[in-house]
């Protein structure tokens, strides 16, 4: 539980919570929930379950795959008790896991507005992933182009705070709400990675270095596309590039580096950006280049052209010559067979 400065790109130390994905947060343990599940049906068969146990089984139920059944538990204690909380948050959960999206907003909106400091007040996030999910299912393609949550508006109050106090609450509550996330989706899953892009993007105008790598690290992981990778990649190479240039910064936190040896995160990473004649190659000389690239690919066809020429050529050489061959065999072999013809018909008459 040790604490760490990290550095933002104008070189000034931040203290900062390091946002990691461990392999134990990526899945159930489904044989933990199993257990449970056991202890829960049997207080309803000896008959010491009430409503809080029976929302218990449901959000054990949704965890294992079985969301609909969940759905079928929840309704009839909403009707009874339409204002507790967890109740309203698991139903609105399981709408969501079954593909229903309209009713999961519409409770998961409702538990937010009952509870807005549960899940540590990230539940704002999840109203965001909801109202983007359904942008998603009426125009395929939107969230490969539109953020879940808009970074101009994080930055509005992130601003010109000495103290980092804002950047910390909404780096726990992305923390928070993907950290939780990602055992219902596993990779890739475009929500995920379009969140860890802004997180990313956030960290990169008001956090810390080390957030930003880590946020777009992550994001490529859960990205399916080739095209926001590249995007990603981009951006961790514009990263590393400002990180370089700025003198102020001489290290990485020690706990960072061991951090990322854990999570076995590719270092190479790191690298990505700081070669500046790499930069300057693919800026500056680009026509240069992709000229040059031309006039070899160019050069290399008229080559592969006439190396297959020549061949046809020699093939069609060597037919024609075997076919004179043949010929000379023939005209021989019938001058053989008209001498033997006759020498019998020169004995036969003697």
């Amino acid at each position: 539980c040790g604490n760490e400065y990290g550095y933002a790109l104008d070189g000034t130390r931040v203290y900062t919570r390091y946002f990691f994905l461990s392999e134990r947060m990526l899945h159930f343990n489904t044989e933990s929930i199993n257990k449970r599940l056991k202890t829960l049906y049997e207080k309803t068969a000896n008959g010491t379950a009430d409503y809080k146990t029976w929302s218990d089984i449901a959000a054990n139920l949704m965890k294992i795959g079985q969301a609909d059944s969940g759905i079928k538990i929840l309704r009839p204690l909403l009707k009874e008790h339409p204002t507790e909380y967890n109740l309203i948050a698991n139903i609105g959960t399981c709408y969501e896991l079954t593909g229903q999206l309209d009713s999961a907003l519409k409770y998961i909106s409702k538990g937010y507005e009952l509870n807005p400091k549960s899940h540590m007040g990230s539940e704002w996030i999840h109203v965001k992933i909801l109202e983007a999910k359904i942008q998603e299912k009426k125009r395929p393609g939107w969230m490969k182009t539109n953020e879940v949550v808009k970074l101009t508006d994080l930055l509005k109050n992130s601003q010109n705070d000495p103290r980092h106090k804002p950047q910390r609450k909404v780096n726990d509550d992305f923390f928070y709400q993907i950290r939780t996330r990602v055992q219902f989706t596993p990779a890739p899953n475009r929500t995920i990675s379009n969140l860890l892009i802004t997180l990313g993007d956030y960290n990169k105008e008001v956090g810390t270095y080390e957030n930003a790598l880590l946020a777009y690290i992550y994001a490529m992981q859960f990205e399916e596309s080739d095209y926001l990778d590249r995007k990603i990649k981009t951006k961790i190479k514009s990263l590393n590039a400002l990180r370089e240039s700025q003198s102020k910064i001489k290290e990485l936190p020690e706990m960072f580096v061991k951090m990322m040896k854990r999570s076995e995160l590719d270092p190479e990473i790191l690298l990505l950006g700081i070669d500046n004649y790499a930069e300057q190659l693919d800026s500056i000389h680009l026509d240069e280049i992709a000229k040059s690239d031309t006039l070899v690919l160019m050069k290399h066809k008229a080559d592969s052209l006439a190396s297959a020429f020549s061949e046809e050529v020699e093939i069609q050489n060597g037919r024609l010559a075997k076919e004179e061959n043949k010929k000379y065999i023939y005209l021989i072999v019938g001058l053989l067979v008209g001498l033997i013809i006759a020498v019998i018909i020169w004995k036969i008459k003697k």
